[in-house]
């Protein structure tokens, strides 16, 4: 988004393998940093889609990690 009074900055980005989408560049904006949560970037076609969260240190022993195993509903296969 360009100049949107509702553009959130982006603070950091990565890559990482999500189960559903393989390689993924994820993305994590000020106005969620506070959640620890991660975002699609690209495939554009799921940007914006919560991807990854660790509910703790990510990678600690004990951390819960939130992440998107698949896309669509009732089994119908996921487009690419």
């Amino acid at each position: 988004m360009v100049g949107g009074a509702d553009a959130a900055e982006e603070v950091a980005t990565r890559r990482c393998e999500i189960a559903a989408l393989g390689e993924t560049k994820l993305v994590q904006s000020d106005r969620h940093r506070h959640t620890a949560a991660w975002y699609v970037q690209e495939p554009q076609r799921w940007a914006g889609l919560a991807a990854l969260k660790a509910f703790g240190e990510e990678g600690a022993p004990g951390t819960y990690v939130f992440e998107l195993i698949a896309c669509g509903s009732d089994g119908a296969p996921m487009p690419t």
